[in-house]
């Protein structure tokens, strides 16, 4: 976008944002341990991202356990996910689909047999899965209603769909990164939400350090402070979810977990 386009879609997201926050949303936080305060400090993604990956891990493994599963993963990049459904103890089948071939077929992932579709989701043959699943993809669709739908319908009996999304707080983090962010409201109007779970991830800590140290410089600047002092970011990030613990206000990304209707 040009500069007054990336303007006009700041201030008329920002109205957005903010009126769909008033919907009340039933959030879960997302607590963490030791284990993340120790990989915090060589972490170099978002303090959201850590987190989240976490939240994946930890959720995958209690529904799938000892389950061989279909997976559809949408928007998937690399394929890099294969990474969290490994170490949560899942196998089975992995499908890829993307408009753009990124895949990365040398990565060896023995409990996965993977595949990948180069093709836009809304139109491609999907196959039933008993997990759909997506890493902040759905922004940077533009019928993400429609594809959410489309996805519902491909879910086995004790399948669930899972998607990481930015939070409609997390403006001033990801600018005018995709179409949209998901207020309470956007949540409310696109899952049903007497079988959807929403987790809360990040807080002021991640927000702010989001919004600091990577938005601002990176985006608008064009200069990687985090690659720049690498150990002194790793102690930010500590510091980060240590706040978050006291100030869980304004999450940066939530995870939305819908149930399959089994009726």
């Amino acid at each position: 976008m040009a500069p007054f386009d990336r303007v006009r879609w700041l201030f008329r997201n920002a109205g957005r944002n903010l009126l769909g926050a008033f919907p009340s949303l039933p959030t879960e936080r997302s607590g963490v341990g030791s284990e993340a305060a120790c990989e915090a400090r060589s972490w170099r993604g978002s303090p959201s991202r850590l987190v989240s990956d976490m939240v994946l891990r930890r959720e995958l493994a209690a529904v799938f356990a000892g389950r061989s599963v279909s997976i559809l993963d949408v928007g998937c990049g690399s394929g890099g996910a294969r990474r969290h459904f490994a170490d949560a103890g899942l196998s089975g089948t992995y499908l890829g689909v993307d408009i753009d071939d990124r895949f990365d077929r040398e990565g060896v992932w023995p409990s996965l047999e993977s595949q990948f579709v180069e093709s836009d989701a809304h139109m491609a043959d999907l196959p039933q899965a008993d997990l759909v699943f997506s890493f902040s993809a759905l922004e940077h669709i533009p019928e993400d209603r429609q594809l959410i739908e489309r996805l519902r319908g491909v879910l086995q009996p004790r399948g669930i769909q899972m998607h990481v999304v930015p939070a409609g707080w997390a403006l001033v983090a990801y600018l005018w990164h995709g179409y949209r962010h998901y207020h309470c409201g956007a949540i409310r109007a696109r899952f049903d939400m007497e079988r959807t779970r929403v987790i809360a991830i990040g807080g002021v800590g991640s927000l702010l350090l989001h919004t600091l140290y990577i938005a601002i410089p990176e985006m608008l600047l064009r200069v990687n402070l985090r690659s720049r002092m690498p150990g002194f970011y790793g102690l930010l990030v500590v510091l980060a979810l240590k706040v978050d613990r006291v100030l869980p206000f304004w999450p940066t990304n939530y995870v939305v977990i819908e149930r399959a209707d089994e009726a």
